[in-house]
């Protein structure tokens, strides 16, 4: 993964082999995420709900469809979609398959890396067994 300013998503799609896989990441920002994915043809990602996060897909390269709380859009190259915090949304590749961009911001409580503080105990209590 990179960490240049500038990054030619055309090229990296280009570049890499025709396997489903995150092309590219964003790092070093402290306030978004992106992703560069490729699904092949075919492939899908599974329904699912993002309850705290508006996310934004750029499709750069192939189609498909999504499928966003039950309504269903085309997706072609060029395609910019909102994807709004707490709807479901689904992915399918088409018969080229599917490179898309994502970028949402950082969620909320995210990954922390290190220990906790002292205060924290190391397994939460667990309720009595009945």
């Amino acid at each position: 993964m990179r960490d240049d300013p500038i990054v030619n998503l055309t090229d990296l799609v280009t570049a890499a082999p025709a396997e489903r896989a995150v092309l590219w990441r964003l790092t070093g920002s402290p306030q978004l995420l992106a992703n560069l994915v490729r699904l092949p043809a075919g492939d899908t990602v599974g329904e699912h709900r993002e309850s705290s996060l508006d996310v934004l897909l750029l499709v750069v390269d192939g189609g498909g469809t999504a499928t966003v709380d039950g309504h269903r859009h085309e997706l072609t190259a060029g395609t910019l979609l909102l994807l709004p915090r707490g709807a479901s949304r689904a992915l399918h590749a088409g018969p080229t398959g599917l490179a898309y961009l994502t970028v949402h911001g950082h969620r909320a409580g995210g990954l922390q890396v290190g220990r906790p503080p002292a205060d924290t105990p190391a397994d939460p209590p667990r309720p009595p067994d009945r």
